[in-house]
């Protein structure tokens, strides 16, 4: 049974004054509590400043490349399957070749792919080795920010990309209105986020330290209504449950949001509680799965081998990879 300790805290999203710690985060001599609030169900962090988050991000910054600075092999290809994803979910809302920026850049692929498509393409990335690789590797127009200290052009793109990075921020809303700011007046944002009803992933990484805010389909509606967006669509990831918005500057009528008006806060309170006191979803029921795995992790490891021996560098792979995809 889950224990709630009660706090008095106002709730940064609808005012409520009731909130619960459903978590707490430890990290060097620091606890940080995470709260849930009791009316709209989204989860904070509270007492962590900007430095720590940084300190907590930095730990895996050299994990996730070589010894040489570049990115892992793994990685690359997989970062760049999920672009493809990505450009198929946008390609057809977009009207000409504009300027759009990718908030959450990682290692460059989908920067990479919107350059071979035409479009004059933007990045920011906190990882310092990943911004290094981009701009000397894949040679694009990369800068490095650290979340909530960005900084960013008015009315410049026609689209922001940010994927798996605005649970990341201590200010969400602060961070989705310097978004409006930097967009054109038809410009579109493409946000997604995890989502904290997800049964596929388990609690200790739901409710990791750097993320920072947790929230559900209601909970991100309400925060994007209060940054003065439109919905335009919303889709589930099936594999995953994130969340996927396409997000207009412009008031839009939209018949399907408007009926998630209906759904109420503590509905999504009790719904966020029963989540994350469940278990993950158990995918090996038996030692079948188990070893199919372990052969897929051996091919993997040689897929990955014959991909070092055969490019000369990343962006060969990725020019293979993206050469195929119609426009």
């Amino acid at each position: 049974m889950m224990v709630f300790m009660k706090k008095n805290n106002f709730c940064w999203l609808c005012g409520h004054n009731e909130m619960h710690v459903v978590h707490t985060n430890k990290f060097w001599h620091g606890n940080y509590d995470k709260l849930i609030c009791k009316a709209c169900g989204v989860i904070t962090t509270v007492g962590i400043d900007i430095n720590t988050l940084e300190s907590a991000h930095a730990m895996n910054y050299s994990s996730q490349v070589y010894s040489n600075g570049l990115p892992k092999w793994p990685a690359i290809y997989k970062h760049a399957i999920n672009s493809m994803a990505k450009y198929h979910r946008i390609k057809n809302l977009l009207k000409g070749k504009g300027a759009i920026l990718d908030l959450s850049a990682n290692t460059g692929e989908f920067m990479h792919l919107l350059r071979m498509k035409g479009y004059e393409v933007y990045g920011i990335e906190h990882n310092p080795f990943f911004v290094h690789y981009i701009e000397t590797e894949l040679k694009l127009n990369v800068q490095r920010h650290f979340l909530d200290s960005i900084l960013l052009e008015h009315n410049k793109y026609d689209m922001i990309i940010a994927h798996n990075i605005l649970q990341c921020y201590i200010d969400p809303l602060a961070l989705l209105q310097k978004c409006r700011q930097a967009m054109k007046d038809d410009g579109l944002l493409n946000i997604q986020i995890p989502n904290i009803e997800t049964l596929f992933s388990a609690r200790a990484s739901k409710l990791s330290l750097t993320n920072i805010n947790c929230f559900n389909l209601h909970t991100i509606r309400l925060l994007i209504k209060k940054a003065g967006f439109s919905i335009m669509n919303a889709i589930l990831i099936p594999s995953s449950l994130s969340i996927n918005m396409i997000l207009a500057k412009k008031p839009i009528n939209n018949d399907v949001i408007d009926r998630v008006e209906s759904y109420k806060n503590e509905d999504s309170y009790t719904d966020v509680v029963n989540a994350i006191g469940h278990r993950a979803t158990i995918l090996r029921l038996t030692s079948k799965p188990y070893y199919m795995h372990k052969i897929k992790e051996f091919m993997n490891a040689l897929k990955y081998k014959y991909m070092a021996n055969k490019y000369q560098d990343r962006t060969a792979l990725l020019n293979e990879m993206f050469s195929n995809i119609p426009l």
